[in-house]
């Protein structure tokens, strides 16, 4: 038997090959047929249903067949030349007798008809396949380093007017672009990318080897998935080539500056208003912009609310810190309302800032929760709105050329707090995992959601995003969302190189997944596909049929039980954080966990990280003001138990107040350096640990000055400064140090 699998999304001439994708889409096949070409295949398992059913059937009976027909498939795609069909043998599970027809031909494709479209070559489907040429990688590590700074003041210039219509990679595209994408728009295949390459190498002069990595990089852009790269595509993929080989180097983009200026809060006019908590790699401030900066910054009175959210440069991944300022100058030009919006970047000596809108929703950790809590029916349908919502979102992005690299559910917000009925979701963080998430063996992004192919070639391809929505949703309908110690689908495993394997391999538990939503099973099954060639993108996934259904099942009591059990946990968790964040300053949180690591010892020895009875966490943290509603939550929701594992809580409340303590002592600085040499005297830094930015006493004030000046020299520089403060940790809220008495200086820094 001969199965003749229709290659929909990659066919781009010809009227019969569009009237055929029309087709598809219609019947809702299109989906699957864009990212697995697997219509037939999918059948022959499920012989005894309808094409619909079949095609649209979650994995759940059989997930290891499947699993096993999507890699025979690919292993056929690449034993096949440029012409070849997909071939199954007969004999396999039997497929010929189960899927022999009346008629007596194999199973036709949804059209009912077999298509003998010609397959495209296997590197337009998966680049050349190989990894990139050793020895070229060899030639551009062993260049002298004359030859690369060279190199890079090269790339800084051609950077600098990329966009023009007259700019090198443009003039090269419309050279080399003989081809077409799906949309008809001029197009280059991986062959023509090395012509234009081959050109622009001569026309800069730069090392041949240079473009070592262009195979993966031309499948790291192909945000379509069509084998083929517009305009828009290449331009991204010459300047990522240009920046990612600069940064290797560290040298620091000639116009930094301009791109992300450095200034302090109080110089762009922000006073904040309240801290916000966490999200994502930062922490936030709620803040709004004062009327006049003073006599030489006046500015007109703005009433509205930003978010103000800080990177701590010292949590970026050695190599890169220097290429974040043209990822956050970039996002100022995303408009889409599902995608945050970037009013202004800034930067300091120790922190990146973006000021953003507001969202007071909360993320997706929280969305169950609040929703149930307003009597909202969380039914097929409300989802659906939800679903439509982040997908529109990813092909905007996509479609700018954009990956977010960490989707998961603390980076998508609900936009606002009043309408659960109707919630509107908000990307956050999309592509700052590069730079500032943990690297798990070198790739960025959160184990659970890293993709398979990104395990295997610590590389993000655009489909890893589709993987890693695939995750998001079905944690979110199955009540696996992370929190505390509850871990996802892909994250049961002993250790980070296990969650790898897992997600590799095991297929999601669909025994978890709602039962009564098959359509959109199907759907959920062929973002996770382990493959990323087999995955749809966000625009076909939106032409599914489920989107323009009226199905509105509801979700089954065990799913709904646990998807506001795990919701209302991270809520009453993360209430306890910040009101434990907002009390105590870092000495206290640091006498809290001594306290309690004691009571944990109380009768005899103890191992590490023992936990404390739930009786004893309750009496201390009431003792240092936390409200008895906030703790009876924690222990209703999160505890659960006699006992509170407290290391792990005070753990991530220290490491959040170390971050937000470390923002304020870098502003404060800032503030008191008028002259801006980079050091203050010890007059100075009096009146700075005597106003309300501390808590530090006045009998205080000179044994900490004392323990500043570590070399003696009479002044103290902000390095000294910050080690002697963050040490002693008297460090109040920045809401409270900006609404209180301020140090103050005249024109010849004499205190009044």
């Amino acid at each position: 038997m001969r199965l003749e699998l229709p290659w929909v999304a990659l066919e781009r001439g010809g009227p019969e090959a569009s009237t055929e994708r029309a087709q598809m889409a219609q019947q809702g096949f299109y989906a699957l047929l864009h990212g697995g070409r697997l219509a037939d295949a999918v059948l022959a398992f499920n012989p005894q249903t309808t094409l619909t059913e079949a095609l649209l059937r979650p994995p759940a009976e059989k997930p290891a067949d499947l699993q096993d027909l999507s890699q025979a498939v690919i292993d056929s795609v690449k034993a096949a030349d440029g012409k070849a069909q997909i071939t199954v043998p007969a004999a396999q599970n039997g497929m010929a007798k189960k899927g022999a027809r009346d008629d007596g031909n194999a199973f036709p494709s949804p059209s009912n008809r077999a298509l003998s479209v010609p397959w495209p070559p296997i590197a337009a489907i998966c680049g050349t396949g190989h990894w990139p040429p050793r020895q070229l990688q060899q030639q551009w590590q062993n260049l002298p380093e004359g030859v690369k700074e060279s190199t890079y003041k090269t790339v800084d210039t051609f950077l600098s007017h990329t966009g023009s219509e007259k700019s090198n990679t443009r003039v090269l595209f419309r050279k080399y672009a003989t081809g077409t994408d799906t949309e008809g728009l001029p197009a280059l295949s991986i062959s023509q990318a090395h012509g234009l390459v081959d050109e622009l190498i001569d026309k800069l002069k730069l090392p041949s080897s240079f473009f070592y990595d262009l195979d993966v990089q031309f499948g790291q852009f192909d945000f379509n998935g069509d084998g083929m790269l517009n305009a828009a595509e290449t331009q991204r993929l010459v300047k990522g080539v240009l920046k990612e080989r600069r940064a290797g180097s560290g040298h620091t983009p000639e116009n930094a500056e301009e791109l992300v200026p450095f200034k302090t809060l109080q110089k762009g006019g922000f006073v904040v208003l309240r801290e916000l908590g966490r999200g994502g790699q930062g922490v936030m401030y709620l803040a709004k912009k004062e009327a006049d900066g003073g006599l030489f910054d006046c500015r007109d009175e703005d009433d509205t609310e930003y978010c103000i959210k800080f990177y701590y440069k010292k949590d970026s991944n050695a190599g890169t810190v220097n290429e974040l300022v043209d990822e956050f100058s970039r996002m100022k030009d995303f408009d889409n309302e599902y995608v945050a919006r970037t009013y202004e970047t800034f930067q300091d000596q120790d922190f990146y800032y973006l000021v953003n809108e507001p969202y007071f929703g909360g993320d997706w950790t929280k969305l169950a929760c609040k929703a149930y809590d307003r009597s909202v029916h969380m039914n097929e349908d409300w989802w659906r709105q939800l679903f439509r919502q982040c997908l529109e979102g990813l092909d905007y992005l996509h479609k700018m050329a954009q990956m977010h690299c960490d989707i998961k559910e603390p980076n998508i917000m609900t936009r606002c707090d009043d309408d659960f009925r109707h919630p509107r979701i908000v990307y956050i963080d999309f592509g700052l995992s590069q730079h500032f998430a943990r690297k798990a063996h070198n790739i960025s992004g959160t184990p659970g959601y890293i993709p398979p192919e990104t395990w295997q070639e610590q590389v993000w391809f655009p489909s890893g995003d589709i993987f890693s929505l695939g995750v998001v949703w079905f944690q979110m309908l199955a009540g696996r969302v992370p929190t505390g110690d509850k871990r996802g689908i892909f994250q049961e495993a002993a250790d980070l190189q296990q969650i790898g394997r897992v997600t590799c391999d095991a297929p999601p538990p669909w025994h978890q997944f709602p039962a009564q939503w098959r359509q959109l099973g199907g759907l959920v099954a062929s973002m996770l596909q382990k493959q990323k060639i087999l995955r749809p993108r966000a625009e076909a996934l939106l032409k599914d049929t489920w989107f323009a259904s009226n199905s509105d099942a509801s979700l089954p009591p065990a799913n709904l039980a646990r998807m506001v059990g795990q919701s209302k946990a991270a809520v009453c968790r993360s209430d306890l954080v910040n009101e434990l964040c907002a009390l105590c300053n870092l000495r206290e949180l640091r006498s809290l966990r001594q306290r309690l690591d004691q009571l944990a010892r109380e009768g005899g020895p103890a191992p590490p990280n023992m936990p404390v009875t739930s009786a004893k966490f309750r009496q201390v943290a009431a003792g240092y003001g936390v409200g008895e509603e906030i703790l009876n939550n924690f222990m209703e929701n999160v505890a659960q138990g006699p006992y509170v594992q407290h290391a792990e809580l005070l753990n991530e409340v220290m490491q959040e107040k170390e971050k937000r303590s470390n923002q304020l002592v870098t502003n404060l600085f800032n503030e008191m350096d008028k002259d801006g040499n980079g050091r203050l005297s010890r007059s100075e830094l009096r009146a700075m640990l005597q106003s309300d930015a501390f808590d530090c006493t006045y009998e205080d004030v000179d044994e900490v000055l004392d323990s500043m000046d570590s070399n003696h020299d009479g002044d103290v520089d902000f390095d000294e400064m910050k080690r002697a403060i963050m040490e002693d940790g008297r460090i109040a809220m920045k809401d409270e140090a900006d609404r209180g008495e301020r140090p103050r200086w005249g024109w010849l820094g004499l205190g009044f």
